[in-house]
C-alpha cells in the first residue's frame, strides 16, 4: 500500500491506493495496465461504467455517456468551473468500441496538470474488459495506450497510474457492499461446430455471434495474420491496408470502409462491421466486432470473434446475419489451415 495525493480534474483527493500496475513486457509498446478482481457480475460492472447513474456511484457525480459508437464519454470529475479551453474534467472523450457486457474503449486526454498536453487535444485510447472469475466475482481488466515519447507523456504517465488506481478501488469498494445476488447473466443461445470453429448464435437480449478456436500457434503469429496488411495479403486480400490506430483503415478490399475501432496489442482488435453488396444497409456499417487474442502457453492460442449491432426483425438484417454465421466460420477455418501449415512448414526448416 501506499498513500499519495492525486487530482483528477480540477478536484483533488488524498488517499490510499493498491499498487495494480502491471509492467510492460520491454517488446511491447508502452501501455498502462491494471487489474482488479470485484464482486458482481459483468453486466453490473459493465452498466457501471457505460451509465451516468452507475459512473455516479465509484467515479464523478456528473457525465455524459451516450452507448452507442463515437457517442460522448464525458466525466466531468465534479468540476464546478470550465477550464481555459471552456471544458471540464474529461469532456471530449468519446466512445471507440463497447461489446456487452464484457468490453469498452474510449478516448481519454490529459487533466489540467499535464497543461501543454491537454490543451494540445492529445488523447489515449482506454480498453476495460470484464470477465467472470467465478461466481459473483469479476475481474476488470485495464489498459491505457498510445503514449508518445517526452516528459510530459511520462508526467501523464505517472498521473494517470496513480488515478486510475484510484478510481478501480472506489469500484471494488462499491461493489464490496452494494452488489447485488443477480440473475445469471448467460443470454439465450445455440451453438455446433463448424470444423475447428465452435459458432454460437444469441437471439437475447441482443443478437449476437462468437466464434472461437483454439490454434496450435503462438499468439504473435495469430495477430500478425489479422491485423497486418501482410498478414491479410497472405489471406487472399487485394490490395488490403491495416492502420493500427483508432479510426484506421482495417480494409480486405480496395475500397472497404471498415475502420479499426481500439486495440491492445497481441490482445484485442475491434472494428466496424462490413457486408457483400447484396445487403446494403448492413454494409453501411451497422455492425462491429472483436477479435480476442488469448495466449494458451507458448505455442497455443485461443481466438474468439464476437460480432453485434445487428438491428432485429429486419429482413436485409436477418438475412446478413444468416450469411455471416455460415460465412464467419469458413473464414476462421482458413485463418486455421493457413497457421498450421505455416508451423509444420516452420518446424519442417528447423529440423
Amino acid at each position: 500500500m501506499k498513500r499519495a495525493a492525486i487530482s483528477l480534474g480540477t478536484w483533488p483527493f488524498t488517499l490510499t491506493i493498491l499498487t495494480t500496475s502491471i509492467l510492460a513486457q520491454a517488446d511491447e509498446p508502452r501501455i498502462l495496465r491494471k487489474e482488479v478482481v470485484v464482486k458482481g457480475t459483468p453486466r453490473q460492472v459493465f452498466d457501471l461504467w457505460t451509465t451516468s447513474e452507475g459512473i455516479a456511484k465509484f467515479f464523478s457525480p456528473e457525465s455524459k455517456i451516450e452507448l452507442r459508437i463515437g457517442g460522448p464519454y464525458d466525466i466531468y470529475m465534479n468540476s464546478k468551473e470550465p477550464d481555459k479551453q471552456g471544458k471540464r474534467g474529461a469532456e471530449g472523450a468519446r466512445i471507440l468500441a463497447y461489446i456487452e457486457p464484457e468490453l469498452l474503449a474510449f478516448t481519454w486526454g490529459f487533466p489540467p496538470a499535464v497543461e501543454s498536453l491537454r490543451y494540445s487535444g492529445a488523447k489515449t485510447q482506454v480498453v476495460l474488459q470484464f470477465a467472470p472469475v467465478d461466481e459473483g466475482r469479476v475481474r476488470v481488466k485495464f489498459a491505457q495506450l498510445g503514449w508518445q515519447e517526452g516528459p510530459d507523456w511520462d508526467k501523464g504517465y505517472e498521473y494517470f497510474d496513480k488515478a486510475w488506481g484510484y478510481v478501480l478501488n472506489q469500484l471494488k469498494d462499491y461493489l464490496e457492499t452494494n452488489h447485488s445476488a443477480a440473475a445469471s447473466d448467460a443470454p439465450k443461445s445455440k451453438s455446433w461446430d463448424e470444423k475447428h470453429v465452435k459458432v454460437t448464435s444469441y437471439d437475447s437480449p441482443i443478437k449476437r455471434q462468437d466464434f472461437e478456436m483454439t490454434i496450435p500457434v503462438p499468439v504473435e503469429s495469430v495477430w500478425n495474420l489479422l491485423a497486418t496488411s501482410e498478414g491479410f495479403k497472405r489471406l487472399g486480400a487485394k490490395e488490403p491496408l491495416v492502420e493500427l490506430k483508432p479510426g484506421g483503415a482495417y480494409s480486405f478490399w480496395p475500397g472497404a470502409i471498415t475502420r479499426v475501432l481500439a486495440y491492445i496489442p497481441h490482445e484485442m482488435l475491434a472494428t466496424t462491421g462490413s457486408a457483400p453488396p447484396e445487403f446494403p444497409n448492413v454494409r453501411k456499417g451497422g455492425t462491429w466486432s472483436a477479435y480476442y487474442f488469448e495466449p494458451l502457453g507458448e505455442n497455443k492460442t485461443r481466438l474468439r470473434l464476437a460480432c453485434v449491432g445487428w438491428r432485429p426483425g429486419e429482413k436485409e438484417w436477418d438475412d446478413a446475419y444468416d450469411y455471416f454465421l455460415k460465412n464467419n466460420p469458413i473464414f476462421l477455418n482458413a485463418v486455421y489451415d493457413l497457421l498450421v501449415k505455416d508451423a509444420a512448414q516452420h518446424r519442417r526448416f528447423d529440423g
